[in-house]
């Protein structure tokens, strides 16, 4: 049949996937389809177009056309390539079976010469093959270019909140606004003395909300909470990748937040329990248990009542009895306001402080960019070793198995390399660092112990400190970890001169501590 005499619907796809990037715009091919219809005079009764991917079976408009082909309102289908009507096995049987049948009498490609012939539809059928093999290794590709991004440390999807993606570099980049907000997030929760609708509330006071404007859910709220990214990890394809993006918080910090969701992780149904300020924050020094807190009332003759909060022992060690008597807060107040004192830092002596370690950090700069070189040094070395090892086995001077083993013992060496580059650069002071946040933590620990009724302010003092608080008889004591006692005590007594440099111990760089 002589194609005037034929009905056609003119198909025009556009995929928004970027394998397709190249592809004709939708207004292009209609255009090109248009003239094509008029030089070859084929009588167009509807333009039908959609914008979505081929690989998959489920395309709405394009099944819309092969029902009004099945009603006999066309006879044939004009589109710019044959990729565009199929590009899976299922799509491509469904024309293939039209054609068969008689539903569909012909197809007209401007790209692609077919004939209903068998030679025509052996030939549609290899384009379609085609095209399906194109997509199917175009993914195969690219899953394998992504995982491969993940190795060297770039996570390759959205950045979560607090970080935004560098469109132009293909990285990952802080997010100034937000970041902040995600910071104090993991702070709050890490006291303990938050829940996650409560951290939901105070992010959302700071402007860290939902899409939609909402409060973030507390599913959204764990989840933030439990990604590695922020402490500079991250997972893709259910493994664990080292990150070159910069952390948010610290790996303890991470740690710390992880440990208190598992404690969370099963809640019972209670009654709603008043929050003390100092529990969970004191253990008994008889016994062992932690300290907790109630209130009493006491009833005056005159009608009147006032409210009492005491502190004492859970007494829930089985094998001790314990002696621990009753303390009111106020006094509990006044004795961590005490030691809070003991630890502050006079701000002339902060300021040289920190002024030692900032020449110290500009030193050790240059330290660091000559470990860095020669680190890098060794692995080009390496990568050039593995080429030469290549050249041998394939010119074959190497067997097989001499090859696989020489190849793992080069790999994990210049893994090991790599990985020391990357802590490097990551954190090149992280020894520094934690005494830095130490020295101004102690410059505000007097402006904190004076504070009267900043109660909650006193307790996360106390945890950043570690101050491992006891509670004897009446009496609290505080065992300061070893920086804060021996920097502390130095400081204050105006011995300011270390002896043996100014960082506390750190695991990272063990082996790269100060002299004086």
């Amino acid at each position: 049949m002589p194609a005037s005499a034929i009905n056609y619907f003119i198909y025009a796809r556009k995929s928004t996937e970027d394998e397709e990037k190249q592809q004709l715009s939708i207004p292009g091919q209609i255009t090109e389809l248009k003239q094509f219809a008029s030089k070859n005079k084929i009588k167009v009764v509807d333009i039908l177009t959609e914008t979505k991917s081929a690989k998959t079976p489920g395309r709405k408009v394009f099944n819309l056309v092969l029902k009004k082909i099945e009603k006999g309102e066309a006879q044939g289908i004009l589109s710019w390539h044959p990729d565009r009507l199929a590009r899976n096995a299922v799509d491509a049987g469904q024309i293939g079976h039209f054609l068969n049948t008689g539903k569909l009498l012909d197809l007209k490609f401007p790209s692609f010469w077919f004939e209903k012939t068998p030679q025509g539809l052996f030939m549609l059928n290899m384009a379609f093959s085609q095209s399906q093999y194109f997509s199917d290794a175009l993914s195969v590709n690219t899953a394998r270019g992504l995982r491969q991004k993940a190795r060297t440390g770039h996570f390759p999807g959205f950045a979560p909140r607090g970080y935004l993606n560098n469109r132009l570099k293909k990285t990952i980049k802080v997010d100034k606004k937000l970041a902040p907000i995600v910071k104090t997030m993991f702070s709050l929760y890490s006291s303990g003395t938050h829940t996650l609708g409560s951290i939901s509330q105070k992010v959302a006071d700071l402007k860290l909300i939902s899409p939609n404007g909402n409060n973030l859910s507390r599913d959204a709220i764990k989840k933030m909470l439990q990604n590695p990214f922020y402490s500079g990890d991250f997972f893709y394809g259910g493994e664990l990748y080292p990150g070159k993006h910069k952390p948010l918080i610290s790996k303890k910090l991470f740690d710390q937040v992880q440990e208190t969701l598992k404690k969370r992780g099963k809640p019972r149904k209670s009654k709603k329990q008043k929050v003390f300020p100092f529990t969970g924050l004191i253990t008994c020094g008889h016994c062992g248990m932690k300290v907790t807190a109630e209130t009493q009332v006491k009833r005056y003759k005159n009608g009147t009542s006032k409210k009492y909060i005491y502190y004492h022992c859970t007494r829930k060690n089985k094998k001790i009895k314990c002696q621990g008597s009753f303390v009111r807060q106020p006094e509990i107040d006044h004795q961590l306001t005490n030691l809070i004192k003991s630890v502050s830092l006079k701000k002339e002596s902060g300021d040289w402080m920190l002024n030692k370690i900032y020449d110290e950090r500009k030193i050790k700069s240059d330290s660091f960019q000559m470990t860095i070189k020669d680190l890098q040094n060794k692995v080009l070395s390496l990568s050039q070793q593995l080429k030469r090892l290549l050249d041998l086995y394939i010119q074959g001077n190497l067997d097989r198995e001499s090859y696989l083993k020489t190849k793992k013992t080069i790999v994990v060496q210049r893994r090991d390399f790599e990985r020391k580059i990357l802590n490097l650069q990551r954190s090149p002071n992280q020894w520094l660092e934690p005494m830095v946040n130490w020295v101004k933590l102690v410059l505000k620990a007097e402006k904190t112990a004076n504070k009267p009724n900043r109660l909650r302010r006193k307790r996360q003092f106390l945890l950043e400190t570690g101050s491992n608080l006891t509670l004897t008889g009446k009496k609290i004591d505080a065992t300061w970890p070893i920086p804060w006692a021996r920097l502390t005590a130095r400081a204050t007594s105006r011995s300011l001169e270390p002896k043996v440099g100014v960082e506390p111990t750190t695991y990272g760089l063990r082996h790269r501590r100060s002299a004086n």
